[in-house]
């Protein structure tokens, strides 16, 4: 076969080579339903895209800290709440105990009942999470916060550090409360309170002889009651900044991958037409390019 305008058959193939190149575009577009396959198809576009990628990677990645955080606060929220209603229980304790008629047997029972409340209180404090870390020894969650001294006295073995979570560009949130604060400096609400029970556990004393250090013990708890309270009120306050910030990630989400779709996305029944289109301007140059080939001076010599 012989082709003595080889410039002409060039351009013919040339033609139905970037016809079909066109069409396997238009088909993987169509089958990935995007105008965007590559960044070249439209680099403006594609440069858009990523910070918008970007974006909504960011959005993710606070909100699993944000579901993680709360679940976190969650549990200590539990605790705290527990350590409140265990404080209450002694300080109604102390109060109907702050009476000089009660006798040694009556000031003992309520002792009995004072310590069952300190022992939940302590077990609540030293609560950890399910991976084994303690909530309330600050950064050092490997120690439980409170233990018996040598001497019998408790004690905190942990902080008063703090972590905080980010989640958001530019909002954070600690994942700790610290409940031990609420117990005084050096625990001294759980120590004095042991000295007090001691007394009142002792038969050979007289009532008289403590009621002021009753008196004292009721402020101290009272104080620890409140604190625990305040605890509780900033756990709720966490809680809902966390709401409200996953609220604006989850709308944040969506506006974006409303612009990425908007970018990106293929109008499918107009990609449908032009591939058609193609189709049947391919199958008629080629039909022309075979009726070409067949005549002179482009068929055999």
């Amino acid at each position: 076969m012989r082709f003595p305008n080889q410039m002409l058959f060039n351009s013919l193939q040339n033609s139905y080579t970037n016809s079909n190149v066109h069409m396997n575009k238009l088909l993987k577009q169509i089958e990935a339903n995007k105008r965007i396959l590559v960044p070249s198809d439209d680099p403006a576009a594609s440069a858009q895209l990523l910070m918008l990628r970007r974006g909504m990677a960011d959005s993710e990645r606070y909100q699993s800290n944000i579901e993680s955080l709360s679940g976190q606060l969650s549990q200590q929220e539990i605790q705290v709440s527990g350590s409140n209603k265990q404080l209450l229980s002694i300080l109604d304790s102390l109060r109907e105990a702050n009476n000089s008629d009660l006798s040694a047997a009556d000031m003992s029972g309520y002792a009995q009942s004072i310590r069952a409340n300190v022992s939940a209180l302590v077990g609540m404090v030293n609560a950890r999470d399910d991976n084994g870390h303690y909530f309330f020894s600050g950064t050092m969650s490997d120690k439980a916060p409170l233990v018996r001294g040598a001497n019998g006295k408790w004690l905190f073995q942990g902080n008063h550090n703090n972590t905080a979570i980010s989640v958001g560009n530019s909002n954070s949130v600690e994942s700790r409360v610290d409940l031990v604060s609420a117990l005084g400096g050096n625990v001294s609400v759980l120590n004095n309170l042991e000295d007090l029970l001691n007394k009142m556990d002792d038969p050979t004393l007289e009532s008289s002889s403590y009621l002021s250090d009753i008196s004292s013990m009721i402020g101290q708890v009272n104080d620890a009651f409140d604190g625990s309270a305040s605890l509780l009120s900033e756990l709720g306050t966490r809680q809902n900044m966390l709401t409200q910030m996953n609220e604006t990630h989850e709308d944040s989400l969506v506006i974006n991958q409303t612009m990425a779709d908007q970018l990106e996305g293929l109008n499918l029944p107009a990609a449908q037409m032009e591939f058609q289109k193609y189709t049947m301007v391919t199958e008629i140059s080629m039909k022309n390019f075979v009726k070409i080939l067949n005549l002179s001076p482009f068929g055999q010599g």
